[in-house]
């Protein structure tokens, strides 16, 4: 049975997020059962993070198919904020490359295998949750207000990056200790490191993005000349 390409623009970007999330915990386990190490078991916690902004995005992404004159503002604008504040999890993986040489247990190609795998889930989990926030601000407001909407989101999880992997903050700190990681957030952001971090990222991220709907573009225009 041919799937519609109405499942497959619904439910393709999922299915894929699964069968790659599935890769990356055959890895986990088969590099478990062949050291009897758990050193990189944090990897499917980190990943399960990187899923958190999926869900948040999916629930706007629902708010606003449900069309404009419907839209709860006070229930879009929460989404779209737990979304901002869980979405660094998800390149945050990408930093996850500085555990490589720690344990050599095993061959260094599968753990570079073991950790490429998880950053790319993670990096592709965000960039999908990414296009959906940006689909639900360009439907509420306008095209360049959605592109100004990304171009922030991604310096400011660049900035989250380093607050997670210098400093070791996570997005719940902001609930359970708000004073202290709010102090970090405005004194830290003058620091050398900081900016380096936040631009590096950052650009990463937009670029990622940048392809990203690069590609989604040349799939609807294929579909278009059929």
């Amino acid at each position: 049975m041919i799937l519609s390409k109405t499942y497959i623009r619904s439910f393709g970007p999922i299915l894929s997020l699964l069968l790659a999330s599935s890769f990356c915990c055959i890895l986990v386990t088969m590099r478990l059962i062949k050291t009897g190490n758990v050193s990189y078991i944090f990897l499917l916690w980190n990943l399960f993070l990187a899923w958190v902004p999926v869900f948040f995005a999916y629930l706007l992404k629902v708010q606003v198919t449900k069309g404009s004159q419907r839209i709860n503002l006070w229930r879009y604008f929460i989404l779209l904020g737990l979304w901002l504040i869980f979405f660094p999890n998800a390149p945050y993986i990408i930093t996850d490359f500085v555990h490589l040489n720690d344990q050599p247990y095993v061959k260094e190609w599968f753990d570079l295998l073991l950790t490429f795998s998880f950053a790319f889930t993670g990096l592709a989990t965000g960039i999908i949750s990414m296009h959906w926030a940006h689909t639900a601000v360009k439907k509420k407001f306008n095209g360049q207000i959605g592109w100004l909407f990304i171009g922030v989101c991604s310096v400011l999880s660049g900035y989250g990056i380093y607050l997670g992997r210098v400093l070791r903050w996570n997005s719940w700190d902001l609930v359970t200790n708000p004073l202290n990681i709010w102090k970090d957030i405005f004194i830290q952001a003058s620091t050398p490191l900081a900016q380096y971090m936040t631009l590096g990222f950052g650009g990463l991220i937009f670029c990622v993005y940048l392809v990203f709907t690069s590609f989604t573009y040349l799939n609807q225009k294929s579909y278009v000349n059929r």
